[in-house]
């Protein structure tokens, strides 16, 4: 049976196109992207890409609690079916903190993010995920326990029959067939 690699960053382009848009062109633009990801196209360097790393290192420097954190840990898990693979910003003492930073910024954000599911499968000791946001010269944090996160397995099957319903899980299957199994 193959196995396929499974992403967090995948998993967040498909929620943003599967949810809900104000406009017709937001939908197009939102659905595009996701097809950019599926396709395993590279995303050209953009603002908001240097922003973030900007903010990133900024707070490496200057958050204490971020001090002697392991940084950039690339972690790889296995699952039924998928290996998981996941880029940690920083992860101390049992926690995984991301650093965010969004144009606009709303208490909750986060939540639901399959991105904290991925990253909690991937760090089973871990006990917390914390998002660090910085947006319009303030600093927000959004901490989310193991006990509030659903598995992973629960977004993988939302993503996997989405796919399906579209008619495009065979872009899936072709593209993101993890590499010992082709």
């Amino acid at each position: 049976m193959p196995r396929y690699l499974m992403t967090a960053s995948l998993l967040n382009a498909w929620k943003y196109a599967a949810g809900p848009h104000r406009t017709e062109e937001g939908r197009e633009a939102a659905m595009a992207s996701f097809l950019q990801t599926l396709y395993r196209e590279p995303v050209p360097d953009n603002e908001a890409m240097r922003k973030g790393r900007e903010f990133e290192e900024w707070a490496r420097q200057n958050i204490p609690e971020l001090q002697g954190s392991v940084y950039q840990a690339s972690l790889y898990a296995d699952i039924p079916g998928y290996l998981l693979h996941g880029k940690l910003d920083f992860l101390r003492a049992g926690i995984i903190t991301d650093t965010k930073r969004p144009v606009s910024y709303s208490v909750g954000k986060y939540f639901g993010s399959p991105q904290t599911a991925m990253y909690l499968r991937l760090v089973p000791e871990a006990l917390q995920m914390d998002y660090l946001i910085g947006c319009n010269h303030q600093l927000y944090r959004e901490t989310y326990r193991r006990d509030e996160v659903p598995p992973i397995e629960t977004y993988i099957a939302s993503f996997r029959s989405w796919l399906k319903a579209m008619g495009i899980d065979n872009i899936f299957q072709e593209k993101w067939r993890a590499k010992d199994d082709v």
